[in-house]
């Protein structure tokens, strides 16, 4: 199958009623990402973006708290398969896209897992941070996802949900993964996005 056709194929498999194909889907994703991503140009933002509806939906259709804590822990921590940061961040812009888009329509049976997978999306990308040595270029990758997603003024009509969750977990998951080698400019950095938002907020 042609690699622009792959993310498709894998939105489909990972949509699956059954939940041992979605299981068996992600398992394959991860490999995938890490072998695409890393060869010239990547993987392109609208490719993400379809494998993130699929995964969206593998989400939507997980049952059971320890199902969805799995499932939530393993699609946060796909971010780690990406070898080159600008991949990685890719990921984690389409991830807060894909919710931008479909805050509205997740009823409130199903919206508890999607807070705790924004949570576990969180951590994670700080663990990224922290792999790699909470670097400041890297760290300004990451607060201008924040900054242009779910922390912009402009968007908080359509998500303003999505928003106050993440400003609300931000600092405790921080804190969970900060270690010494964490600068205050790396902190600065990454506090830029909630600084602006907050500043905005005031006027």
């Amino acid at each position: 199958m042609a690699t622009r056709g792959r993310e498709v194929d894998f939105a489909r498999r990972l949509a699956d009623p059954n939940k041992k194909n979605r299981d068996r889907a992600v398992k394959k994703l991860r490999d995938w990402l890490a072998f695409q991503s890393s060869k010239p140009p990547g993987l392109a933002e609208i490719d993400m973006m379809k494998v993130w509806k699929g995964l969206h939906y593998c989400m939507w259709l997980s049952d059971k708290r320890p199902v969805q804590e799995e499932l939530a822990d393993t699609l946060a921590k796909l971010i780690h398969s990406f070898p080159r940061s600008d991949q990685a961040f890719q990921f984690v812009k389409t991830f807060f896209l894909t919710m931008e888009r479909e805050w509205r329509k997740i009823d409130k049976l199903r919206i508890d897992k999607y807070y705790m997978l924004v949570r576990f999306f969180v951590r994670e990308s700080f663990n990224y941070l922290k792999t790699n040595k909470w670097n400041e270029g890297i760290c300004e990758s990451f607060g201008t996802v924040l900054a242009d997603g779910p922390l912009s003024i402009e968007k908080q009509a359509e998500c303003l949900g999505l928003c106050l969750h993440v400003t609300d977990i931000f600092l405790e998951e921080l804190l969970s993964v900060a270690d010494s080698q964490m600068t205050s400019d790396s902190l600065n950095v990454l506090f830029s996005p909630v600084y602006i938002l907050a500043g905005n907020c005031r006027k």
